[in-house]
This record gives structure tokens, sequence and C-alpha cells, in this order.
């Protein structure tokens, strides 16, 4: 979790976008597309767009040689595409979530949690070939104007589908709540789409000289992934609302891969180029999962070196991490957390009222002093969600001159359970000590070379994780899909450092 302003990209989009329907024609496709607007006006949307992505993702990584490496190399693709005069704009983002998604204009995204599944510059090329064909295809301006758009921008609220919270820190809390299940800046294509950008991606692959398989083999790599993060979740692939992941907003089925393969096998290739070796070197040491910048959740417990704070949330609840908030959820309620600042240096209980939630009308307000010795305030209210009437509680602590943390438990019907619940969490809130803080290390990508004797047993009890590290090293190097394990090869493992 990181501070940053919340953002309503979709009042951002949808004011950037207005413009009367017409029958266009794409610069790639099949031909002619109900689209909004010129690739001009993609361009203006994409580029208003795009810091809002920063926000929701937790910024671009802080690595600039593995940001200049896919730069590269999706500065070769569209340069074979239909839109090569077009200055893309490639962004690795600070993300675990394993996800790939572009915006009208040429923006396009890669999280660092794609990175660590692909296994060589070929691979990587098909993703990025693929999110250049829907953008070349222009399949948001499509879906902008059969209305569908207006699901695409965060400050939504998705899954709950509304809430009235009062004022502009409601609206905000709001939207945190719409992310509840994920990001959500990434939007589903139709089923015609995908395999549209599949097709283009591959064209693109070819004339670019990569092996044009490689496109069929990460959507395979995909999809393990998604199986291993859901394990790891307790949770199933057909689960969306689980976790987040690339076929959140890219369906897949068995069929894609199949008709993948058989369009590289029709079109040929104009080159075999796959170069692991590079690719591998690239993202030695890139950040696995949980990043320091953003925080680390452990099970119950949330904890921010940066921010050096750390507090935990009653057991029923689990925690997701968010770029602005963490989010807990059980049952039909949720708990959220985020950071705030005042206009000016005050006292919690003005704050909770005056500002973070001026407009709604809390009752049963009250002072506090937390277990941590911070002074704090929590209040409650009746909100509505989804057009129905729910409760809230709120509660801030104030974190020293203008700067309040604060949490927001929302459910049906809030009783002395959840009021129970919202004052643990903020009891807990403490701040960490400098030794606490250094010992909350990251995992990273290391790239080792197998040795003569190596087994994936022995080499899967090098991986510093907590659970599964057989099914998480299998599936990190490929080792499902038919790879074998051979002396003087390199590997992927995790470590903390």
């Amino acid at each position: 979790m990181i501070r940053t302003r919340p953002a309503l990209l979709a009042a951002l989009l949808s004011a950037s976008l207005v413009a009367t329907s017409a029958c266009t024609t794409a610069p790639a496709g099949g031909g002619p597309i109900l689209a909004t607007g010129s690739v001009d006006d993609d361009i203006r949307s994409g580029k208003e767009a795009h810091p809002q992505v920063l926000g929701e993702y937790g910024g671009a990584i802080d690595n600039p040689e593995l940001a200049a490496y896919v730069s590269r190399v999706g500065n070769r693709l569209k340069n074979v595409s239909e839109l090569s005069e077009l200055d893309f704009t490639f962004t690795v983002l600070d993300s675990e979530v394993v996800n790939a998604f572009a915006l009208p204009g040429g923006y396009v995204y890669v999280s660092r949690g794609l990175l660590a599944y692909a296994d060589d510059e070929a691979e990587l090329a098909g993703v990025l070939a693929h999110e250049i064909g829907h953008v070349t295809a222009r399949h948001s301006a499509s879906r902008q104007t059969t209305g569908q758009l207006a699901t695409f921008g965060l400050g939504l609220l998705g899954v709950l589908g509304g809430a009235v919270l009062g004022g502009e820190e409601g609206a905000r809390l709001g939207a945190q709540l719409g992310q509840q299940t994920g990001y959500g800046i990434t939007q589903t294509y139709s089923r015609s789409q995908e395999y549209e950008a599949d097709s283009l991606g591959i064209r693109y692959l070819d004339r670019a000289g990569y092996d044009t398989d490689a496109s069929a083999d990460f959507l395979q790599a995909l999809q393990t992934s998604a199986e291993l993060q859901a394990k790891l979740a307790g949770a199933s692939v057909s689960e969306p609302s689980a976790f987040d992941h690339f076929f959140a907003s890219h369906p897949y089925t068995p069929d894609r891969v199949k008709e993948a393969r058989e369009q590289a096998n029709e079109l040929g290739s104009s080159g075999d180029e796959r170069d692991r070796a590079a690719y591998l070197a690239a993202i030695d040491g890139m950040i696995y999962g949980q990043s320091p910048a953003q925080g680390f959740v452990e099970g119950n417990r949330f904890a921010h070196p940066g921010l050096g704070i750390a507090f935990a949330y009653p057991e029923a609840y689990r925690l997701n991490n968010q770029p602005k908030a963490v989010v807990g959820r059980a049952d039909n309620r949720m708990l959220l957390f985020d950071m705030g600042a005042a206009k000016q240096a005050t006292d919690p209980s003005r704050y909770l009222q005056g500002e973070w939630l001026k407009g709604l009308e809390l009752h049963d307000v009250e002072r506090f002093t937390s277990d941590g010795g911070m002074e704090g305030a929590i209040g409650y209210a009746d909100v509505q969600v989804s057009g129905q009437n729910a409760q809230a509680g709120f509660a801030v602590l104030s974190g020293g001159g203008r700067e309040f943390y604060r949490f927001a438990l929302i459910t049906g019907r809030f009783g002395q359970n959840e009021a129970r619940e919202l004052r643990a969490a903020a009891d807990s809130l403490h701040r960490l000590t400098k030794a606490e803080a250094a010992a909350l290390k990251p995992l990273r990508v290391e790239i080792v070379e197998v040795r003569q004797g190596d087994t994936i047993e022995s080499l899967a009890r090098q991986m510093e994780v907590e659970r599964l590290p057989r099914e998480q090293f299998v599936t990190l190097n490929g080792f499902d899909r038919g790879r074998r394990l051979e002396a003087g090869d390199k590997v992927k493992i995790l470590v903390k450092g």
C-alpha cells in the first residue's frame, strides 16, 4: 500500500473520449469497426489516463535497465505494426499481479509479476505483440462506443455497484471499495477481439523475426501460473474474485492456445529467435511478489518498512494489499485501511468529521488512545451500498502533524462485534523499530546455473518461500510444460534480499 492521490479514471476517460459514434476502419484488423473518434483521440485519452494507471498499480518499477529492455522489445514489435509511426509507451508496473494490458493510443503495460513467468524474450514479445494488437485494432475505442468502457476505469464500485458515503472523501472511499477484487484498470475483451489480438500478435512476432510459437507457449505458461496463484490463495482459477490475474481481463480457453499454434504453423516464421539468455539476464534480481515500497501482508498482519508501521486485522479477515489501500474481507463485511493528510494540523475528531468524512452524518463519535499510544477518534454512520442500506464505522489515528491513519468497516448491519473488530484493528497499529523494518525483505528472482547432479527437488530446496516450493519452482521454469532439466542450463529461483 502506497500513498497516492485517488483518481476517477472512468470519469476522465468518458470526458476525454466524448465524440460521435461512427463506423471507421482500424489500422489493423478485419474491417470496419464501430468506434469513437480517431487514433489521435486515442492518443490523447491514453496520455491522460497514463498517470492514473501508474497510481493504481503502484507506479513503474525502479529498475531502469529492465524498463529499457522491455521498451526495446516493444518498439521492435510496434515498428513492424500498422502504427509504426506512433510513439508507443511501454511500462513495467511495480505490481505482483500477473497481468498485461494496453490503453488506447499506444500505452502498453506489463507487470513484473508477469515477467517472472516468461521463459525467454520471445514469450515476452508474444504478450507485448498481443497488446499492440489491441491498440492497432482499436478495441478499446470500439468498446467505448458500445458503452462498455464505463466499466473500464477505476473509481467505479465494480462488484458493490455503488456506495453513497458522502462528500469527496466518500467518493474516494467508494472507489477503494470498487477495487476490492483487484486493481480494476483492465477490461475484458470479447472472444473475437481476443482472437484478433492473438492473430495480430503472431503477425508482429513473425515480422520481427521471433519464433511465432512463443505466443501459444506463454499462454500456457500464464494458465499454469494462474493455477499456481489460485492454489497459493486457496482458491480456484474459476473464482475471479479470489485474485487478480491476466485471465481476468484476457479470457482463457484451450481453443486460444490451439488456434495460436495453428496460425503460427500456417504463417510459418521468418525467424526463430527466442533469446533466453538476454531475457534471464534482464530479470535477474527483479523483485517477485510483495514489494517493500508497497508493504507486506503476512496472514492477517500488514507491515510497511518505508512508512514504519504495522497493524493486524482480526483473524476472520483475508487481507489484500492494493496500491492505495489495504482491504480486508470477512463474510458480509469489509475493513479498509489507508492514509490521509489534513489541510492543517488538527485533532483526530475534527479531522474525522470535518475533513475525511465531511458531509456524512456521523454519530457516537468518541476519542480514544490506541494500544500503540496514538490519539484517535471513532464514529459511525448509515450508508448505502448498491442502493441498499448499510452501516459503517470509521476510525482515525494521528500520525503526528497533518498525517492520519484511517480505518473503515462497512457491513449490512453494524453491531458490537463489528465495533470490536474496528477498534481492535485501530488499536493494533504501531510503529516498527528500525530492526523490524530492516528485517522485512522481498523475494527476488535469482538466475542460477544448473550443475551436474542437480535435480528439480534439490533446486526447489533453494527457494526461500514458505509454501509449495517445488510447485513454484516448476511453474516459474516451465518444467510443467515439457521442459527438461539439463546441466549448464539457467533456471530461476526465489531468494530473499
